[in-house]
């Protein structure tokens, strides 16, 4: 029987800069810090409280359960356009909701506004609910950003353009009725 430990620390994995599975260890009940440094990466987390990186390259993101954290970069972009697949994003009030971390933007894009957590001179933000994130990227300045419903599936395509040559789409499984729930975007 393997036992999770905890030291205090969360265990940084990677596959280095060709893309492929990163799996979080199970032993460690602190949770893992999984980075995809370039390719496409598929990040795969575990019941514990992980923060998933997918770096450059298309990646997919499974938190598993735990609050966990995915940050998407946008500065991480090398060829122009990006797409993330956040496949168990979980928006909610509470102890059990995930975060979402958008960066590497322009300073002044993002404002505190609505539970929404603008930091390092507005060009980090961080979300834990889609009310949140409504406000976050409907209040962001720089950007042109587009939702919508991919085919007839409950899923949510963010498109963000910095203006600046990089393009992050992001794929929220199960986000597009939460995400107009609380508002969507006008275009």
């Amino acid at each position: 029987m393997v036992v999770a430990t905890s030291d205090g620390q969360k265990t940084y994995v990677t596959n280095g800069a060709d893309g492929g599975v990163i799996y979080a260890l199970s032993t460690d009940a602190d949770g893992s810090n999984l980075t995809g440094l370039g390719g496409d990466d598929s990040l795969r987390g575990n019941k514990y409280n992980d923060v998933l990186d997918g770096g450059s390259g298309n990646d997919m993101y499974y938190g598993g359960q735990g609050m966990d954290i995915f940050r998407v970069d946008i500065s991480d972009i090398k060829d122009g356009t990006d797409t993330d697949t956040l496949l168990d994003l979980n928006l909610e009030d509470g102890p059990d909701g995930d975060i979402l971390s958008l960066s590497g933007f322009a300073g002044g894009t993002f404002h505190d506004v609505g539970g929404a957590d603008a930091n390092l001179a507005g060009t980090t933000v961080r979300v834990g609910t889609w009310d949140a994130l409504h406000d976050a990227l409907t209040t962001s300045v720089g950007l042109n950003i587009s939702a919508s419903q991919v085919g007839s599936t409950d899923n949510l395509l963010l498109v963000i353009d910095d203006n600046a040559g990089h393009v992050q789409n992001l794929v929220i499984r199960g986000g597009y009725a939460a995400f107009m729930a609380a508002g969507g975007l006008v275009a």
